[in-house]
This record gives structure tokens, C-alpha cells and sequence, in this order.
């Protein structure tokens, strides 16, 4: 039997955002339904009965997610707009209304301040007005072009049939239209398979709907076979189901929702209490939290870690830093650690998302973290920050402002401090349309190091309106945290320049943009060896017998956080980092006891380093070997005693034996400054 690819509803149902969005659309169908005869007295008080019922809903949906504000407005301009046409005024008003109270009236049941309702509406709105320039992803253009087609045949079959007068004929024509727009912009901005699957929900639902509701006309009959097709289209970009599975993928679906609600019936509330402390235990060993003395809060996410762990919580306004993605977002978060409720306590993982620049995620906060919090630990990539005993204000200074060009490239003014960047790049007036309508191309930031090597990362024009470091690329937990050695090893990701470029139809973002570079020094110098166990050189045993071998598998990924290259020298100043991983057999899954760092001078004299374990999950699945989950490691060193050509290779030592791996040969270039010789 042949294979296609459908939607697999078993696994993935129906969007729930499609079901609130279409219910507006029921509304109409059922107004058009009930209040098109006369009907007696006594039937019409059960029809009032009914609209305030199906109108309820509609001051809810706001509460239950912030977005669906918009469902809501549109749902009650709709059945006003209906009940206007029809004249009937009494009804109109009630849809007015009734939404208010009901708004009112859950908002008071959930607890929560009357006074504050308007505060809550007001918050939401640079969330919702920002998602599309900062969340936006690209996905597979096909299914853009065949949604649009089908939405227009939707449309089409509403017009030409000849059920409705010519004002509610344009009003559903305007629902639906309306309907499809938001589900066009849910689905396929953030485009994904996830998203995309509201693009399918949506055109389903409205095409089940219009093929019953319209009753007859071979043109619905078309435009059934229509949805069918572009859902099927859409969904073979992501799932595989064999044709002969799908009544039992249906089957299954029926059977799992009624195996859930008997055990919801059967299950006690003890029992619920029982797997909720199951689930956070289980959250809880990810990563074991120790308690802390104060409040806490965490950066950049993943808050189910500390709220596991049963420590004081203490959330800044924006919560997860990739969702401060508006200037009044990030100052607002901003405020909150300069404020006497600032937490005692922070956890801070560098972590983004699309491939955005890490810094650029919560910026304008990380002068305050770096000016008036102090390192004391790190454990499983977090480093835990105390705050300091006396607060200090940020020593922050503009040191130039100047209007550059798209895709020119800019140096960043020399500074013994930390140096801070805020760009001001606008959409034109098409790009706002786009905007408004889909969405505009992403923006990129091309990160340009002393010997010439470059890194892109994705920047979004509302964050970079704020402070967020340049000077520096911050990657990962570590580099954060080699800021509080005062250069003394933060200088190997130095940034000489950047440029700003726009990722397709540069037309619809102005090329002329202002920037603004600060410095900012916040005066500490923090040894860091104790809490990265950063290593000083050390002789080889003059007793260890040493060899080489072949006999090994592993790879240096990163040097210094970039990937080396055999055949180029490496610059290295005064700090080194390196991560990889490393077995002696990935057949048998063997790991030596400890990969050693060999470090080996123009003299002959040869260093030996250790290195610490990490996991490596990606090998150990590569070669579906979990023994090789062990297998990455990590080392930092301090080769700021050493100078001139050195040799790198990775080790191990077996039986009193210390076995050098050739293959793993790279070639440095230690001493101060020899960073800036290579590509000038």
C-alpha cells in the first residue's frame, strides 16, 4: 500500500488556538440560525437565555492568554455588527456588553485586583506588538502559497452562493476572513511545525463548517477537497503516516481520551499530589538546586529547575529573557534589580534561541548583574551569583554616537572597560506593512575578531534599541562569567568589528541607522581558578614513560570557542579553553580515566594539563553507545607563563604511561597581543 503523509491528529490534535479563534464564526452561524423567523414570546426569552450564554466565553478567552483578545474584540464587533444589519438594536447592545461583564467578573473570581485589570491589558501590548519581529522564524514557502490559494477559494465559495442577503453575505465573508488572517499570522511566523499545524486546524474547521453550513452548491464541494489537499500538502512537510494506520490512529485517539477520563474520575486528589512531587522531584535531580539564603531568581530561563528546587522565588517583571523582546520590556526588567525587591540571589545560564546573539537577551540588565553581584559558584552551567553587600551605581560613560550604513563595517572603540552597544534600525514604511501583514526579514549581526574570523548570530530591532554588549562574544555560562576576571582572561573573544546586514529584501528596512557605543566598568577582579579550576602549567613526571598512539577516537571542537583549524596557527594571549570529546573505543564504548591536555614549547618542554569531564549525549547517540555519554571534556588554562610556538595535543595516561594523540596536533602562538597580527 502506498505511503503518504497526513496530519496525525493522534499525536498532534487540533490547535487550540484555532479552536478559540474559530469561535467567533459559530457565533454568527448561530445567530444567522436562530434569529432569522419570528418565533413566540416564550422562545424568545430562551433565545436571550442563549445569547448570553454563547457571549460568556468571549470575556474569558482574554484571561486564559492575553493574545486572544483579539478573538475576543472580533467576535463581539461581529454578532454587533450582525445584530445591527438585522435591526435589532436590544441585542446589539447586549453583545456590547455582556463581554465587559463577563471580563469583570472572572477577573474578580481568579482573585486578582479590579484596579488592576486595565494594568494587565496595557502590559500585554508591546508582547503581542513585538512577537513578530522578534519570535519570527522561516519555514517552507510552499505552504505560504498553498494556504493563501485555499483561503481564497474560501472565500470565493462564501460570495457566490446565493443562501444570504448581500450585507450578511460580506459580514461572514469578513469573519472568516478575519479568521483566517489571524490563524495566517499565528501560523506561519513563528514557522514550524507546531505553528503551522494552526494553519491546518484553521482551514479544516472552516472548511467542515462552510461544507454544512452552506448546505448545498457544488462549490463547497470544491472547496472541501480544496482544504483536504493543501492540509495535506502542509503536513508532509513534517509527519509520516502509513495510509493503512490512519483508522487506527483515529481509533486510538477516541480510546486515549476515554482511558484519560477514567482515570481522571478514578484518580484521588492525594494521587494528583503524589505525581505533581514525582514531576518535580524529577525536575529537581536535572540539576539539585541547593537551597539559598534569600530570594532567588534565574537567567535565561528555565525557572521549573528553581521552583523545583523549593527556593524563594523572586521573577523579574519578563520572566524568561528571550521574551523581553521590546525596549519597555527590557527596562522593566531593568528597573527590577535596581529596586530595593531585587533578589539576593541569581542563577544565570547563558541560553538563547534562533540562533540570536546570546548578550543581546536581557542586555541592559547585565551591567547591574556585573556591577552588584558576585560570583560564587557554578554547577551544570549556572553560575550562582550573591548579591553584594553594598550596592554600587554603574560606571557607565557613551563613548561615541554616529550613523552608519547597512552591511558597513565598524570598529569598536578601544576600551579597557567593557564595551556596551545600542543600534537604532527602523523598517520602512513597506517593511512596516510587511510587518503587519507577515512579517520582515531577520537582521544579523556579523561579529568580526582579531585574526579575522567571523561569527553571525541573528539580532531583533527591538532589543538592540537597548544596552548589550559588544566587546565581548558571550557564548556560553563560562565566558559570562571570565568578565569578572577584569581581562585578565576575557580577552580571547574580543571583538575588533561588526556589521549589520538585513537576511533577504534589504528594501524593507532603512540602510541608514544610528548607533551608540558606552563603556561600562564595574571594578572588579574576581579570581576565578577556585570556581572554573582554571589550570597553571605543570612539568611531566620525568618518571612517566611517555609514547604516542593512533589507537583513540576524539576531536578538539573548540579552541577559545572557536573551531580550529590543523592548518592555521592560533593566537592565544593568556587564557585557553578547550571542549571536545574523546574515547579510546566507541565500539566498546572504552573512556580513559581522565583526558590530559600536553602542551609542548619550541624548547621541548612539555606541560600536562587535566581536563574534566563533561557529557557528550550527541556522541553517545551517534554511536549508540551510552558509555560514550561520558565522553566530552572541558579544560581551562592559564598559559599566560607561557611564550612564542606551542604544540597542543590531547593525552591520556594508562599504566604509569602517558600517550600522546598525534592526530589531535594543533599549533598556538602564545604572548600578549599575538591576537592582532593574524589577518591586518
Amino acid at each position: 500500500m502506498p505511503k503518504f503523509r497526513i496530519q496525525n491528529f493522534s499525536k498532534s490534535p487540533l490547535s487550540l488556538d484555532s479552536l478559540f479563534c474559530f469561535y467567533p464564526i459559530l457565533l454568527v452561524a448561530y445567530f444567522l440560525t436562530s434569529y432569522t423567523k419570528s418565533c413566540s414570546s416564550h422562545i424568545e426569552v430562551w433565545k436571550w437565555f442563549a445569547l448570553i450564554f454563547f457571549l460568556i466565553p468571549l470575556g474569558l478567552f482574554p484571561l486564559i492568554k492575553g493574545s486572544f483578545i483579539v478573538s475576543s474584540i472580533f467576535g463581539s464587533v461581529l454578532v454587533i455588527l450582525y445584530f445591527g444589519f438585522s435591526k435589532k438594536l436590544p441585542q446589539a447592545f447586549a453583545c456590547a456588553i455582556i463581554p465587559l461583564f463577563s471580563l469583570i467578573f472572572f477577573w474578580s473570581v481568579s482573585g486578582q485586583n479590579l484596579l488592576y485589570l486595565p494594568v494587565y491589558f496595557i502590559s500585554i501590548i508591546p508582547i503581542i506588538s513585538g512577537y513578530t519581529g522578534a519570535m519570527a522564524s522561516s519555514g517552507f514557502h510552499h505552504e505560504i502559497v498553498i494556504y493563501v490559494l485555499c483561503s481564497l477559494i474560501i472565500i470565493l465559495t462564501i460570495f457566490i452562493t446565493n443562501k444570504f442577503q448581500i450585507k450578511i453575505k460580506l459580514l461572514l465573508v469578513f469573519g472568516v476572513a478575519v479568521n483566517l488572517f489571524v490563524s495566517f499570522k499565528a501560523a506561519f511566523v513563528r514557522h514550524d511545525d507546531g505553528h503551522a499545524q494552526i494553519a491546518c486546524s484553521t482551514i479544516l474547521l472552516i472548511g467542515i463548517f462552510l461544507h454544512s453550513f452552506l448546505r448545498s452548491g457544488q462549490a463547497r464541494n470544491f472547496m472541501l477537497f480544496t482544504v483536504f489537499y493543501t492540509l495535506l500538502i502542509i503536513s508532509d512537510s513534517y509527519r509520516s503516516v502509513d495510509s493503512k494506520n490512519i483508522f487506527l490512529n483515529i481509533k486510538n485517539t477516541y480510546e486515549n481520551g476515554i482511558n484519560k477520563a477514567n482515570e481522571y474520575v478514578k484518580i484521588s486528589k492525594s494521587d494528583y499530589l503524589s505525581k505533581y512531587n514525582e514531576s518535580l522531584a524529577r525536575i529537581y535531580n536535572k540539576n539539585q538546586f541547593p537551597i539559598l539564603e534569600g530570594s532567588c531568581d534565574i537567567y535565561s530561563y528555565g525557572q521549573a529547575f528553581l521552583l523545583a528546587s523549593k527556593n524563594k522565588w523572586n521573577p523579574r517583571p519578563v520572566f524568561q529573557s528571550y521574551s523581553a523582546y521590546t525596549p519597555s520590556l527590557i527596562h522593566k526588567n531593568e528597573t527590577h534589580l535596581l529596586g530595593e525587591n531585587s533578589p539576593e540571589n541569581i542563577l544565570y545560564k547563558v541560553e538563547t534561541i534562533d540562533n540570536r546573539l546570546p548578550c543581546m537577551d536581557d542586555g541592559a540588565s547585565l551591567p547591574i548583574i556585573l556591577t552588584n553581584y558576585s560570583p560564587v559558584g557554578i554547577n551544570n552551567g549556572y553560575i550562582f551569583l550573591k548579591k553584594d553587600s553594598h550596592e554600587n551605581k554603574v560606571q557607565k560613560s557613551i563613548i561615541l554616537e554616529k550613523k552608519i550604513m547597512a552591511d558597513e563595517n565598524i570598529r569598536i572603540p578601544v576600551s579597557t572597560d567593557l564595551v556596551f552597544l545600542q543600534i537604532n534600525v527602523k523598517p520602512t514604511i513597506l517593511g512596516k506593512l510587511t510587518n503587519i501583514l507577515y512579517k520582515t526579514p531577520q537582521l544579523s549581526i556579523n561579529l568580526i575578531f582579531h585574526d579575522g574570523s567571523s561569527r553571525k548570530f541573528r539580532i531583533v530591532s527591538g532589543m538592540v534599541r537597548t544596552d548589550f554588549l559588544v566587546s565581548n562574544l558571550i557564548e556560553n555560562t563560562e565566558d559570562l562569567l571570565l568578565l569578572y576576571s577584569a581581562n585578565k582572561y576575557s580577552e580571547y573573544k574580543k571583538v575588533e568589528s561588526f556589521s549589520i546586514s538585513s537576511e533577504g529584501y534589504p528594501y524593507l528596512w532603512e540602510d541608514k541607522m544610528e548607533i551608540k557605543f558606552s563603556s561600562v566598568s564595574f571594578g572588579k577582579n574576581i579570581n576565578l581558578s577556585d570556581i572554573l579550576d582554571i589550570k597553571k602549567p605543570s612539568l611531566i613526571d620525568l618518571q612517566q614513560s611517555i609514547s604516542s598512539t593512533d589507537s583513540f577516537s576524539g576531536f578538539i571542537d573548540f579552541v577559545n570557542g572557536l573551531s580550529p583549524s590543523t592548518s592555521k596557527k592560533i593566537y592565544i594571549e593568556s587564557f585557553l579553553r578547550l571542549d571536545g570529546w574523546f574515547a579510546l573505543s566507541t565500539d566498546k564504548g572504552e573512556l580513559p580515566d581522565n583526558v590530559k591536555i600536553a602542551l609542548t614549547t619550541e624548547d621541548g618542554t612539555r606541560y600536562l594539563f587535566d581536563s574534566k569531564r563533561t557529557t557528550r549525549p550527541d556522541v553517545a547517540a551517534y554511536f549508540k553507545s551510552p558509555n560514550l555519554e561520558a565522553c566530552g571534556y572541558s579544560a581551562y588554562i592559564d598559559v599566560s607563563e607561557l611564550q612564542g610556538i606551542v604544540t597542543l595535543e590531547l593525552a591520556y595516561l594508562e599504566n604509569g604511561i602517558v600517550y600522546l594523540c598525534p592526530r589531535t596536533k594543533l599549533t598556538l602562538e602564545v604572548g600578549k597581543n599575538t591576537s592582532f597580527s593574524n589577518g591586518r
